[in-house]
């Protein structure tokens, strides 16, 4: 979900240039290379932070793009009781029962 979002950034960019024809000097090039300036120090400063994360054995959770994907839905379809049950208990222990919804494909 996070590289969604950096994808939409640079799209945006893209269709600055398209709208506004590709400045090659001036005002608007200058704010045009900021922007892909600032999208590539981000990307960077996340890049960094991603080998840190691993390297400590932390699961990488970017505070500015976690937002959106906190709020993901997860829904399971299962014809097995059995791994609907063991489905249900994994979610529970990782805490994520709120957020799941396991279906038996019989009913």
């Amino acid at each position: 979900m996070q590289v969604v979002i950096l994808d939409v950034l640079l799209a945006l960019l893209a269709l600055f240039q398209r709208v506004f024809d590709t400045p090659s000097r001036g005002v608007g090039f200058r704010v045009m290379e900021m922007g892909y300036h600032a999208i590539f120090a981000f990307s960077f400063a996340c890049f960094v932070y991603s080998i840190f994360s691993c390297v400590l054995g932390r699961m990488l959770n970017l505070p500015i793009l976690a937002v959106a994907t906190d709020r993901q839905l997860y829904t399971g379809i299962t014809l097995s009781e059995e791994q609907l049950k063991y489905a249900k208990r994994r979610a529970k222990e990782a805490g994520l029962e709120a957020k799941s919804e396991f279906l038996n494909g019989i009913e």
